[in-house]
């Protein structure tokens, strides 16, 4: 008996070594397959990536054993043959081995992009804590981008004091991965958007919440010469526009809830229209007369629009150029600097 469960003990034994044995070697593999999937990754975003880099080089991974995780170093992203570009600094990249489609992208705190002019060289900081993004089903056909961060904070890299804190934003992308093609989609929304300093608006310098929904009409060229900004104008040109869904705001005294379109101006400004219900519009105008922006016959102007309009529905212009926004006749917002010195408009014109 004895001798019997010696030998059963020894087969037992002998079976955990080979299990033991194997398991090792196992984990060698797929140690050693992490480690070549990792300089492919690395690989790979310095060669997607090269002309953004400016030199810099793409660190090796981190996150084994589950996925991949790279922090990447600061991007120079090109708009156009003028030379301008955008930077972007405090990104990582995580992805898991299993989930090879799904990309997370985290913004640090701390996280920048930087606007070029005329914008008077913005940056947008992750002020208040990580933001979080989705890139899913990166395949051939289609890529879908999800984004939702809270505390961002816009301000010029003069540190002027004037700035736009966000208390929320979420932004849903879906597009073709080759091509902007007829039917991407742009879904965003913003709560808590305040506008302080200089950039603080006669409306009111408070945004309750913004709500927008976009379809892009035809297809935008992938490689042009004059790059992204070169691209955008063929795509112009040849009749491209974004069909606006759904735009609903609620600026005090604005409150609107529309549909429209929007297309790319010669000037590279924007130029479209709204329409649906828009509230408020004649006492915004009024507003604007109180803080010198507009003459008294633009708010005449502007109540009779409202007063003839049908209920629930108006239709007004919209365009944006340069950094400023105008509604029908009411310029609401306008980002440019003011030249030094300059007086308000209509500052003198009697109210």
């Amino acid at each position: 008996m004895a001798r019997r469960r010696n030998r059963r003990r020894n087969r037992e034994g002998r079976r955990l070594g080979r299990l033991l044995r194997l398991g090792v070697i196992v984990a060698c593999v797929y140690a050693i397959g992490w480690v070549g999937g990792a300089f492919g990754v690395q690989s790979a975003l310095q060669s997607r990536l090269a002309a953004m880099l400016g030199g810099a080089s793409v660190p090796f991974p981190s996150g084994f054993p589950g996925g991949y995780s790279i922090a990447l170093p600061p991007l120079l992203v090109p708009l156009g043959a003028e030379g301008r570009s955008l930077t972007l600094r405090g990104v990582t990249l995580d992805w898991e081995i299993l989930a090879p489609r799904h990309v997370a992208v985290t913004l640090a705190e701390g996280a920048e992009l930087a606007l070029p002019d005329p914008l008077r060289r913005w940056r947008i900081v992750a002020a208040g804590g990580a933001g979080r993004a989705t890139l899913a089903d990166l395949s051939a056909q289609r890529l879908r981008l999800s984004l939702s961060a809270r505390g961002l904070r816009a301000e010029p890299e003069a540190g002027t004091g004037d700035g736009a804190r966000i208390g929320m934003i979420s932004l849903e992308l879906d597009w073709p991965a080759r091509a902007l093609a007829d039917g991407a989609s742009l879904s965003l929304a913003m709560e808590d958007v305040r506008l302080d300093g200089a950039l603080a608006p006669p409306l009111g310098g408070h945004v309750a919440w913004l709500l927008a929904e976009a379809r892009w009409r035809g297809a935008l060229p992938q490689a042009r010469e004059g790059g992204l900004l070169g691209a955008v104008t063929a795509w112009r040109d040849g009749g491209g526009s974004v069909a606006l869904d759904r735009i609903a705001l609620r600026w005090d005294p604005l409150d609107l809830d529309t549909v429209g379109e929007v297309l790319l101006a010669p000037d590279s400004g924007l130029q479209g229209n709204l329409a649906g219900r828009i509230d408020g519009y004649a006492l915004a105008a009024r507003r604007l007369v109180a803080a010198g922006r507009i003459p008294e016959s633009e708010a005449a102007i502007a109540a009779n629009t409202a007063v003839f309009a049908a209920p629930g529905r108006m239709e007004l212009a919209l365009t944006w150029k340069d950094g400023s926004l105008v509604l029908g006749t009411l310029p609401l917002l306008d980002l440019r600097p003011p030249p030094e010195g300059a007086a308000l408009p209509f500052a003198d014109a009697p109210h």
